[in-house]
């Protein structure tokens, strides 16, 4: 359960990330952003017919995106990536603070 419950969390996490590197790409590198869309939808449907070596879609897509994605892009993408948890994780704890079910530190 907890490793099931771990590589549900890795592969939602990349999900994240892809949307990131995304929304990025089509900003930064139309020619790239295509690419990757194609590869999205490339590596997807082959996990759905079970081909070989797309059991994982995450995986798949994580080594063929990294062939097409330049390390600076990747690297970009990660730290916007990080930038919105982090920013949803404050405004959750506002939010939680705002409703009073946050505990003061100091209590």
């Amino acid at each position: 359960p907890e490793m099931a419950r771990r590589i549900k969390k890795e592969k939602e996490n990349f999900l994240v990330f892809t949307r990131v590197l995304m929304k990025y790409l089509e900003q930064k590198d139309p020619s790239v952003y295509h690419r990757v869309k194609v590869i999205i939808k490339d590596c997807a449907d082959r996990n759905k017919r079970h081909e070989p070596g797309y059991e994982s879609v995450t995986t798949s897509m994580r080594s063929k995106l990294k062939q097409v994605v330049s390390d600076s892009h990747w690297t970009r993408a990660e730290a916007y990536l990080k930038h919105f948890l982090a920013q949803k994780q404050k405004a959750a704890q506002q939010q939680q603070a705002a409703a009073g079910g946050a505990k003061d530190p100091l209590d």
